[in-house]
C-alpha cells in the first residue's frame, strides 16, 4: 500500500474541476469497510488537494457594473436620435431625401436601441455568473472541514496504510465514511453549479455577439447607411417571428455581393434605387 501521508493526486489532475470532483466521489461513495479503507483515505486526500473553482465574482461584477453605466448612457442617446427622427426631421425635410435621412435616422436609434438592450442583457449575464460563482466558491469552502474530519479519522483506523483489523469497521469509520461523502458531494455540487454558470453565460453571450449585424455585413460597394438599413431590417422587433434576416444571412449576403460582376452589380443598384424601402412600403 502506498504512503497515503505522501499520495500524490494521480490521475485526479485530469479532466476539468468537475470530471476530477466526479470521480472521487464516486470512489469516496463506494469505497468503505476492511478492503476500502485505503481507497477511501486516499480519495478524501485528494478531494483536499481540489482548488475551488476559478475567477473573480468581484471583478465580474465590477464589469457588470461598466455594462449597465454603458446601457443607460446608450439609453440617453438613442431616446435624443429617436426624437430627431420622429419629431425634427419631418419639419426639416420632404421628398425622397427627407424619406431617406428618416430612415437612416430611424435605423441608428433602432440599433441604439439594441445595443442597450444588449448591453443590459450582458450585464444580466455577468451578475449572475458573478453570483453563481460567488455561491461555488463558497460550498466548495464548506467541504474542507468534513473531509478533513474524516481524514484524521481514517487516520486512526489505518496502520501503514492498511486498515486497522480492530476498527476497521467500528463507529469511527461509519462516521469517517459519512463525513467523507458529506465534503465531497459539497465539493461537487460546487464544481457543476460552476460549470453549468460558466457554460450558460458563454452561450448566451455569444448569442448576443451574434447578433450585432452591422459590423458583421462587409460588403465594400454599401455605404454605412445602407448597412446600417439592412441590419435594421435583419432584427426588426416589429415582427412576430424575428427580423427579415439572420446574423448568417447578412454576412452571406455581403459575400455574395462582393463576388457580382460590374453588370449584375450595376443592374442591382439600379433594382434597389427604383424600390421602396419595407418601412416605406404600404400596409
Amino acid at each position: 500500500m502506498p504512503d497515503h501521508d505522501a499520495h500524490p493526486l494521480g490521475d485526479d489532475k485530469g479532466g476539468s474541476q468537475r470530471q476530477r470532483a466526479e470521480r472521487l466521489k464516486k470512489t469516496i461513495d463506494e469505497s468503505h469497510g476492511m478492503w476500502g479503507a485505503g481507497d477511501l483515505k486516499d480519495a478524501v486526500h485528494d478531494a483536499l488537494q481540489l482548488p475551488a473553482p476559478k475567477g473573480d465574482s468581484g471583478k465580474l461584477g465590477e464589469l457588470a457594473a461598466a455594462y449597465n453605466t454603458a446601457s443607460s448612457q446608450v439609453d440617453q442617446i438613442q431616446m435624443k436620435v429617436a426624437q430627431v427622427s420622429s419629431q425634427h426631421l419631418p419639419d426639416a425635410w420632404t421628398g425622397q431625401v427627407g424619406e431617406k435621412a428618416a430612415e437612416v435616422v430611424k435605423a441608428s436609434a433602432d440599433d441604439l436601441g439594441r445595443c442597450r438592450d444588449m448591453l443590459g442583457k450582458g450585464r444580466d449575464q455577468l451578475k449572475a455568473l458573478a453570483a453563481a460563482l460567488s455561491e461555488a466558491q463558497t460550498l466548495h469552502g464548506q467541504g474542507a472541514a468534513p473531509l478533513s474530519e474524516a481524514l484524521n479519522l481514517l487516520h486512526d483506523i489505518t496502520v501503514s496504510g492498511a486498515p486497522d483489523p480492530f476498527h476497521w469497521d467500528d463507529d469511527k469509520m461509519h462516521r469517517a465514511h459519512a463525513k467523507a461523502k458529506e465534503g465531497i458531494k459539497s465539493i461537487y455540487d460546487a464544481a457543476v453549479k460552476a460549470e453549468n454558470a460558466g457554460r450558460a453565460a458563454s452561450r448566451e453571450l455569444n448569442a448576443l455577439a451574434d447578433k450585432a449585424l452591422a459590423g458583421k455585413f462587409k460588403n465594400k460597394g454599401l455605404g454605412a447607411e445602407d448597412k446600417l438599413v439592412i441590419a435594421d431590417a435583419a432584427l426588426d422587433g416589429n415582427q412576430g417571428n424575428g427580423g427579415i434576416l439572420t446574423a448568417n444571412d447578412v454576412t452571406r449576403a455581403g459575400q455574395f455581393m462582393d463576388k457580382m460582376s460590374d453588370a449584375d452589380r450595376a443592374r442591382f443598384d439600379q433594382l434597389l434605387a427604383g424600390s421602396k424601402s419595407a418601412r416605406s412600403a404600404p400596409t
